[in-house]
């Protein structure tokens, strides 16, 4: 294992205070990004008097991270792509059309008589295309490959494979012939492609916020990164354009970053690592805005998600990457069976001794957090503390020093309308018809009131239900196996309504429950429609958050 200096990170990474379930004493705080704003809210405070519970200030709306340091600086990162995209160098590997040249020039219902590739990518036209030899423009068919060497050189989602067909390795940006078929003609139409792989500079910038109502003091670099795309065009055997790919589309993009932030040993900014990558590259450490060079005592390749953090190993500090293929290794080695794990989530802490790392672990489709522990050299074997089996989606997670797990989710309440229960949960009113009519609007005493409530006549009308949203913070203390929920953020309502008509009742009739008014609207010679949303006078005012983010502070 290579070994960064301890002076770069200051000892208090994330420690622990103890292992015995301690209370969490500091700050802890939601970020949610909206379509225009970013919200923050501090759920709960060591201090009342100084820092209140509740909405605290607006902010950026697209962040990709944040933390609070000790000295209560609230820190937004966020990236952006730098410059235009430029053409990669290098190849690419498909299936190449390798069959007859006749079979090859042929589109819709006729062989090759016009080029409209240029109506594509500019001056297109003319350009070789690989397929096979004798066909018009035919460049051949690249060079053969075997089919280990262009597995390994796909990025997912950049190419579906054709049983039995064989593999060949052509420059990047070029027209190719697939094996892939038009539909809808007598004759087979081998579709062509054009793949090109992009690649442009994008930068974290981090943006700093301070004061009792904070605003903003400083905007810095902090890392820089790569991103990649695949673009396609597509035209069939005769180089026409076919319906519905009239334009170039993006298929596959690839830009990772990861962020960790470790307090200070005092008062102070901490320090911050940033992972970059794209793709199944290896991508870039930074280091507080400069470029990190030590390698990872371990380092996931997976392209969707990594995870960067600190670890601890005798007397430095180790940069980690988690990810799925790292967490399939771990839970094998644990002897723990879930093929379906991925690693939707992760968070590092490290013993103040360095004697325990823990990495925990969410899994979505299991609905799960695997609790690892690790000693402090790479070779020792790695224990699966726990498991924390969740009944909600994690939207956010990190950990304390005291070992404590806070996780963030979105609520609705009900979750579904699939039963009474639900309904009974979330009905807002009974709407009818035409009440005002039938009340009138002329001045009544109270027995000529209740007289009109009592006529039996025909009603129709809707109830309405709502689902309330919230954004809600538990804590998983230490030792425990089941997260509390510490506080939630209201983020209002979506509205409901089912249509009803109940016939031959009257007003007093209906002043009922809804579980009632619900048989009733199901009796023979009523109706009650299904559920549908867009309810006259109920506009909904639910916003669901993009993004969900969650820093703690404790002194």
């Amino acid at each position: 294992m290579r070994k960064f200096a301890k002076q770069l990170f200051s000892i208090g990474i994330a420690a622990f205070c103890s292992f015995c379930a301690p209370v969490y004493a500091g700050e802890s705080y939601l970020y949610l990004g909206f379509k225009d704003v970013g919200k923050v809210y501090r759920l709960t405070s060591s201090d009342q008097n100084q820092l209140p519970t509740g909405y605290v200030f607006a902010c950026e709306s697209d962040a990709d991270a944040f933390y609070v340091d000790q000295l209560q600086n609230y820190r937004f990162l966020k990236c952006s792509i730098d410059g235009e995209y430029r053409k990669v160098p290098g190849f690419i590997y498909r299936q190449v059309f390798d069959g007859l040249a006749t079979d090859a020039d042929w589109g819709q219902n006729h062989a090759q008589h016009q080029d409209q590739r240029s109506m594509l990518i500019p001056d297109a036209q003319n350009q070789p295309v690989f397929r096979p030899t004798g066909a018009p423009f035919s460049s051949g068919t690249g060079q053969l490959v075997t089919e280990g060497v262009a597995f390994a050189a796909l990025e997912q989602g950049e190419f579906e494979s054709t049983a039995g067909k064989k593999w060949f390795r052509i420059p990047n940006g070029s027209w190719y012939q697939t094996w892939f078929q038009t539909l809808n003609h007598p004759r087979p139409s081998f579709k062509i492609y054009y793949d090109r792989w992009e690649e442009s500079d994008f930068i974290c910038r981090e943006s700093i916020w301070r004061g009792f109502v904070p605003g903003l003091i400083l905007e810095r670099q902090v890392a820089s990164g790569r991103s990649t795309r695949l673009v396609r065009a597509q035209i069939d055997g005769a180089m026409e354009i076919m319906p519905g790919k009239e334009k170039v589309a993006e298929l596959v993009g690839l830009h990772g970053f990861s962020a960790f932030h470790q307090p200070g040993f005092t008062s102070g900014e901490g320090d911050l690592i940033v992972h970059t990558w794209s793709g199944k590259d290896s991508g870039r450490f930074s280091l507080n805005g400069n470029p990190h060079e030590e390698k990872p005592v371990f380092a996931s390749q997976a392209a969707d998600r990594r995870f960067v953090g600190i670890l601890a190993g005798g007397n430095a500090n180790f940069i980690a990457v988690m990810g799925t293929d790292i967490l399939h290794t771990w839970l094998k080695a644990c002897q723990y069976e879930a093929p379906q794990a991925e690693c939707t989530g992760a968070a590092f802490l490290t013993a103040t001794d360095a004697s325990v790392n823990r990495v925990f672990v969410y899994s979505k489709p299991d609905d799960c957090i695997f609790c690892f522990s690790i000693g402090h050299e790479v070779s020792d074997q790695i224990e699966l503390v726990r498991t924390i089996k969740l009944p909600f989606a994690v939207r956010a997670m990190t950990v304390d020093k005291s070992a404590n797990l806070h996780l963030a989710a979105v609520e609705m309440v009900p979750a579904s309308f699939e039963s009474r229960e639900d309904l009974a949960t979330g009905f807002e009113s009974l709407q009818i018809n035409e009440e005002q009519a039938i009340l009138g609007d002329e001045q009544l005493s109270e027995d000529e009131f209740q007289k009109r409530k009592a006529i039996k006549r025909d009603f129709s009308g809707r109830f309405v239900f709502s689902q309330t949203g919230n954004a809600v913070l538990y804590t998983g203390y230490e030792g425990q196996t089941t997260p509390v929920k510490v506080d939630q953020v209201f983020l209002d309502k979506k509205f409901f309504a089912r249509d009803f008509l109940i016939k031959n009742q009257s007003l007093k009739d209906l002043n009922i429950g809804i579980n009632e008014l619900l048989d009733m609207a199901e009796k023979p010679g009523n109706s009650l429609a299904e559920m549908h949303d867009d309810v006259p006078g109920f506009p909904d005012q639910y916003q669901q958050p993009q993004k969900v983010l969650i820093a703690v502070s404790q002194q």
